[in-house]
């Protein structure tokens, strides 16, 4: 899984990931801590099974995430879990 904080404001995190047969899972965490479990983006996972491991690679369209609008340019953190 991937998280990601569109904002930088460390409030809202958006959580996206699959397992090693590609299905997927998204969620949305809030600043109460809770997650909204209705959040869905639409997004492509594909994984690939080896001996030892698993890769899964995920494409995510720039515009199922939101971010603010602002003029000056701001780096976003990605967390790998």
């Amino acid at each position: 899984m991937i998280g990601i904080d569109t904002y930088g404001d460390g409030r809202y995190m958006v959580s996206l990931g699959a397992n090693a047969e590609g299905n997927q899972l998204d969620l949305k965490f809030l600043p109460s801590g809770n997650d909204d479990s209705s959040y869905n983006v639409s997004y492509e996972a594909k994984a690939s099974k080896h001996q030892d491991a698993y890769h899964v690679e995920l494409k995510i369209p720039f515009s199922v995430l939101q971010f603010k609008n602002k003029s000056s340019k701001h780096s976003n953190t990605m967390e790998m879990i």
